[in-house]
């Protein structure tokens, strides 16, 4: 794998556009101990106990600002800081994909009382295609005094299906979405699930998804960071899988 230091530039072919509405959600949740699911069909995984982050593929950190600390510990001795003090996108990227139809991914999440403007969002998770296209997202926001998360996935159409927003408390969260493309063209039965610590959110289905693949996946502050987000955030326990939950 690259050292943290190298900063590669993945060329994009589209550009997700801005959340524009704003469901009233369902579901806030306290979280439990979090128990991600079983190791069939393991694609990748890292919990950061290494103190860097060299199992992955490559990292964009910003002169240090994506680092693994003891403090962003949410299970283990370590986990991954994301330090938000400008516009500039922050992650860790894994290449274990190989082309895949079926992806599921699971990771702890603290928004660790990061300051944001109401109304900010931005996306701490994103999948892409071997086109180096989007495919999959988990969005991250504060509406109303809370902070929120959904996931979405795109279509043929490059329109994107999103489940609803549910709420998150300031404190760790297990985040898990498992994504299916349509299996021929016409049959239309791609499908995204999103789970909050074990607790279904949302199951999308029908989705006309028979042309995408996912190669390649970051975590981070991926994209679309408002200036008004200040603060620092915490990942910890990725996993990633090509079987279903």
């Amino acid at each position: 794998p690259l050292p943290p230091s190298e900063t590669p530039t993945p060329t994009i072919t589209n550009t997700p556009g801005p959340v524009t509405d704003t469901p009233t959600p369902t579901h806030t949740f306290t979280p439990a101990p979090p128990t991600p699911t079983s190791s069939a069909g393991a694609l990748f995984s890292d919990g950061f106990e290494s103190g860097n982050i060299s199992a992955w593929s490559s990292a964009i950190t910003d002169s240090g600002d994506l680092s693994v600390q003891p403090a962003a510990a949410l299970d283990g001795s370590f986990g991954m800081q994301a330090l938000v003090n400008n516009t500039s996108p922050i992650y860790v990227r894994d290449d274990t994909p190989a082309a895949e139809n079926h992806y599921r991914a699971s990771f702890l999440f603290d928004p660790n009382s990061i300051s944001m403007a109401n109304g900010n969002h931005h996306i701490i998770f994103m999948a892409y295609s071997p086109a180096n296209s989007f495919v999959l997202r988990i969005e991250f926001q504060f509406l109303g005094g809370q902070y929120q998360a959904r996931a979405s996935a795109l279509n043929d159409n490059n329109a994107w299906s999103a489940t609803p927003w549910a709420n998150l408390s300031d404190a760790p969260h297990l985040l898990e979405l498992d994504w299916q493309a349509s299996n021929a063209p016409g049959a239309n039965n791609g499908s995204l699930g999103f789970w909050l610590d074990n607790a279904l959110i949302g199951q999308l289905n029908g989705i006309d998804n028979d042309t995408l693949r996912i190669e390649h996946a970051r975590l981070g502050a991926v994209s679309g960071i408002d200036v008004q987000t200040l603060g620092v955030y915490y990942f910890d326990a990725f996993a990633s899988y090509n079987s279903p939950r």
